[in-house]
């Protein structure tokens, strides 16, 4: 009995508990606030508007991709630098990163203002001045990956919580009024622009040692950075698709009442998602520490995969039995009714993606490369089947939920095999 005490307690300090406590934790404050912020957008926008708010949403995500890969990157050689006791080359990483970054947000910055029109006219969005708004929203996410991959490579996760807490009350702050007073999708935009800048100029200030502190420590940094690119790459290619390019294609197949039906879908079904994604995050950069210390990765994978598991077949379970009672909670205007046909659809689908990005995560860490280009491959065959077959919304989210199933049957054997090594 006491040596089974001692093991319960032990799980208190446990990284991977303790971390993914504190970011579900602020992760559920951040979804209420946004879970607000989008029946701000439901009662002050019609179908149509909201439908254009999402895909442009999901252009920001798609489009931010190399934040996506700059943060990973950052996380990955900060967790094993810190683990290592190597200040010095932390100094350098965050220095070398930013260097990097600032010149590409540059160059990105310029591409994507001069073909402003062409993605308007993709997505069918007249209103050119909405786009140059989204372009300035990827831009400073850019800026802003390399000191979100710090604090996540040093497990920070307490900090991440309450910064990921104060931007989005910024966001509905701000938004709530811009909105209310008649500012519509650019009052949103102005909103998300306004709790960016805030949070990045909050973080330089927090992180500003690293930035002044001077190293001369050379170790062949852009050579490790460029080696561990070309998967991260790869896998955030693949999660960014899995997560947007449904409601991009939607957008541009679907008339325009339906598209913001399906967005709407996608905001309550994502609620699953984002309730485990926590998981994966911390195993990420707690494996990767576990790694530079030579120490046993089995207890943090076991415990991850139960905190993703038991949570998500619950979620699971509430969206297929009441698919009416959490569209209501979601958006309860009657415009919305119809999303009820689709969430519990949809929830497996944000099920199954959670278990696939845990997996992949977790397979960046242990530097399994060939594994993320078989996740980019899938992605790139969700896309195909939806363009194949789009004839209904509820078509359309049985192809995501094929193109999850295959990639789960490739990657499970492996994961299995990996996290059960000492």
């Amino acid at each position: 009995m006491n040596k089974l005490l001692r093991y319960i307690l032990s799980f208190r300090t446990n990284q991977i508990i303790t971390g993914s406590f504190w970011l579900t934790a602020g992760g559920l404050f951040v979804n209420l606030g946004n879970y607000l912020f989008n029946l701000v957008m439901g009662r002050f926008l019609t179908p149509a508007d909201f439908g254009i708010i999402s895909s442009l949403f999901s252009l920001t995500v798609i489009i931010s991709l190399p934040s996506a890969v700059i943060t990973t990157v950052t996380a990955k050689f900060a967790a094993s630098f810190f683990a290592s006791n190597e200040r010095r080359k932390l100094i350098r990483l965050y220095q070398k990163m930013h260097i990097y970054t600032i010149g590409f947000s540059i160059l990105l910055l310029i591409g994507l203002l001069s073909i402003g029109d062409v993605i308007g006219d993709f997505l069918n969005i007249r209103e050119r001045q909405l786009i140059d708004l989204t372009v300035i929203i990827i831009v400073i996410g850019l800026v802003s990956s390399v000191i979100g991959g710090f604090l996540r490579g040093l497990l920070l996760f307490k900090l991440m919580t309450a910064l990921g807490v104060l931007g989005v009350l910024m966001k509905l702050g701000f938004g709530w009024y811009l909105v209310a007073i008649g500012q519509g999708v650019f009052g949103i935009l102005i909103a998300i622009i306004a709790s960016s800048v805030i949070t990045w100029i909050y973080l330089l200030w927090i992180m500003r040692s690293y930035m002044f502190e001077t190293s001369t420590a050379s170790f062949g940094l852009r050579k490790h950075i460029i080696s561990f690119s070309y998967p991260t790459l790869a896998a955030s290619a693949a999660s960014t698709l899995f997560i947007s390019s449904d409601i991009i294609l939607v957008k541009h197949f679907f008339h325009e009442k339906e598209a913001g039906i399906f967005a709407a879908t996608v905001i309550a079904g994502k609620a699953i998602f984002y309730l485990l994604i926590p998981m994966s995050t911390v195993l990420f950069s707690v494996v990767s520490q576990q790694i530079a210390r030579k120490r046993s990765i089995v207890k943090d994978t076991r415990i991850s995969l139960i905190l993703t598991l038991i949570p998500g077949l619950g979620a699971l379970a509430a969206y297929s039995f009441m698919p009416e009672l959490i569209g209501r909670v979601f958006f309860p205007s009657q415009a919305y009714a119809s999303i009820t046909s689709y969430i519990g659809l949809y929830g497996l689908y944000a099920f199954l993606l959670s278990m696939v990005v845990l997996m992949l995560h977790f397979f960046l860490a242990m530097e399994k490369k060939q594994t993320t280009y078989i996740a980019f491959a899938c992605s790139l065959l969700q896309i195909v089947l939806i363009i194949l077959f789009h004839k209904t919304i509820g078509q359309v989210i049985i192809m995501s939920i094929i193109t999850m199933v295959l990639l789960l049957s490739i990657y499970t054997p492996s994961f299995i095999r990996l996290s059960v090594r000492k």
